[in-house]
């Protein structure tokens, strides 16, 4: 089991609706929630004290939410998506491609 490290993490409410996930954070500014919601941000919090104690997540237990705006990753994505936006202009492959990763097909 590979694990990936982190620089941070905490609470947040992603949906508004005061159910808070654990969102953990990397250098390169990917953001992954842990697969379990809670009903209170102080529940969230401190479990999100005990991930960023012990500095790395296990992504198998983890979901890719988003990357961090001007990030590595956020560029990178930006990179990709322009790639793929000037494919589908071209006419080289479509908007509902398979290839295209779901969080690029977003971006376009």
């Amino acid at each position: 089991m590979e694990r990936t490290p982190i620089i941070d993490a905490g609470a947040v409410d992603t949906q508004g609706n005061g159910h808070y996930a654990v969102c953990a954070s990397t250098a390169a500014g990917h953001n992954f929630l842990l697969c379990h919601h809670f009903d209170s941000q102080e529940a969230a919090e401190a479990t999100a004290r005990k991930v960023r104690a012990f500095g790395s997540i296990d992504e198998a237990r983890w979901v890719y939410w988003r990357s961090t705006y001007g990030s590595a990753a956020f560029e990178a994505e930006e990179r990709d998506a322009h790639m793929y936006a000037s494919s589908i202009r071209s006419g080289a492959c479509s908007e509902d491609d398979p290839s295209i990763p779901h969080n690029i097909r977003t971006l376009l």
